[in-house]
């Protein structure tokens, strides 16, 4: 979901290992589950946003800035809370 580019560190810059560790030892299960599985259902509905049936790491950089808009501002309200729980996590 986080690839590098020129001016910004990617996914693999990052202590995402420990991130998990932390989340599961310190979080409460529904709120380790509930990203794990929003995070899935972002990646995984471009087909609802921009209409092409690829995971979001398949799509252009254009597209994927479109997906997440509109995932963030979707007419269907259990995205937008998703795409909320998403944000308030990152």
């Amino acid at each position: 979901m986080l690839p590098p580019g020129p001016d910004e560190i990617g996914l693999s810059h990052t202590q995402a290992r420990r991130l998990w560790r932390d989340l599961k030892r310190d979080a409460p299960a529904s709120m380790h589950y509930s990203l794990l599985l929003g995070s899935l259902i972002f990646i995984l509905t471009p087909f609802l946003t921009v209409y092409i049936p690829l995971p979001i790491f398949c799509l252009p950089r254009a597209l994927r800035d479109t997906h997440a808009l509109r995932f963030a501002t979707h007419r269907f309200y259990l995205l937008r809370h998703i795409a909320l729980g998403l944000k308030t996590m990152a």
